[in-house]
């Protein structure tokens, strides 16, 4: 039975989520410690939601990736930008909402924002140039 492009799809946004999950979860386990010792529990709840928040919008980001599916390179370049610019929407929003609300300690949050972002974006991009290929 052939293969639909929405399962294929699917699949490979799968893999790419659990990858953001397993990359986050390094980015933890090798920053915990650290931030921890430079700013206490309200460091490492900092570090905690700046790198959920830059999961989350990553997740959210991928998904344009997903709809566009195998199609002309117009419209894979198109779906790659749209998923960076929600991607870089949600983080803004949400980083911005979190300092303003007082419920994180700023420096930590936005640190670990800027790190698991730029880090994640690594991975982002590794994601559209596979898709880009594979199509």
């Amino acid at each position: 039975m052939p293969e639909t492009g929405w399962s294929a799809s699917s699949r490979s946004y799968l893999r790419f989520v659990l990858l953001m999950v397993a990359v986050v979860a390094g980015l933890l386990l090798i920053g915990w410690v650290p931030t921890r010792n430079l700013g206490g529990s309200e460091a490492t709840n900092g570090m905690l939601l700046g790198c959920g928040l830059s999961l989350v919008a990553a997740v959210v980001g991928g998904l344009p990736q997903v709809a566009f599916g195998p199609r002309a390179p117009r419209d894979q370049g198109i779906a790659a930008l749209m998923s960076l610019a929600i991607r870089m929407g949600l983080t803004l929003m949400g980083a911005l909402a979190a300092v303003l609300s007082g419920l994180v300690a700023p420096k930590a949050f936005l640190l670990w924002v800027g790190i698991s972002y730029m880090i994640l974006l690594i991975v982002d991009v590794l994601f559209v140039l596979a898709r880009t290929r594979e199509n």
